[in-house]
């Protein structure tokens, strides 16, 4: 697998991708939740040295493993994303200290996760869910001369109103898309 274009270009920052799947309501899941979701979290469990279960209500759960990967998974909503750990070293009677953090490319955590969406979307062909609403976020913080010409322009354009440069700047960006066209290549092996 192969990335391009942005992507790459991400690899020059420290930025985490993450992925969210919104589901089409399904009350058939909705009661059963549980016992759907119950291969897809074995299927987690099973690929990871330590994984963390945390159970929010009757229907909702957050999974992280040990290697970043984290789930979130609700009836009407999954994400899966690369989070960084920092590991610790503990030492009786001695406070914890940090261990180092090694950094990956943007490209690489994306086909990783790019391998962890291909399970859980698998896993909705097999129960018959359906997906309204794909999402792909990359997060990243960036210094001020690291951001292209164009963002710059636009944050410029934005603190007109105040007649001062902005602080900061968080932005979310959702077109409205009138038609798509989405091709899902699955293999099974």
């Amino acid at each position: 697998m192969e990335v391009r274009g942005l992507a790459s270009w991400l690899d020059n920052f420290l930025a985490v991708p993450m992925v969210g799947f919104q589901i089409r309501p399904n009350f058939r899941i909705l009661f059963n939740y549980q016992n759907i979701l119950a291969p897809l979290l074995e299927e987690i469990y099973s690929t990871y040295d330590s994984v963390t279960f945390e159970t929010q209500g009757t229907s909702a759960f957050t999974v992280k493993s040990k290697s970043g990967f984290y789930y979130e998974l609700s009836p009407d909503n999954i994400v899966i994303k690369f989070t960084y750990l920092v590991p610790e070293e503990r030492r009786v009677g001695q406070i914890p200290t940090l261990k180092e953090v090694h950094p990956q490319a943007y490209s690489q955590l994306l086909i990783n996760l790019a391998l962890e969406v291909k399970k859980v979307l698998m896993f909705f062909v097999e129960n018959e869910i359906l997906v309204r609403r794909v999402g792909v976020v990359a997060e990243l913080s960036m210094s001020r001369d690291s951001i292209p010409p164009g963002i710059t322009n636009l944050i410029e354009y934005l603190s007109k109103p105040w007649g001062s440069s902005l602080i900061k700047c968080n932005a979310a960006l959702t077109p409205n898309l009138q038609k798509t066209d989405l091709v899902v290549h699955f293999s099974k092996g």
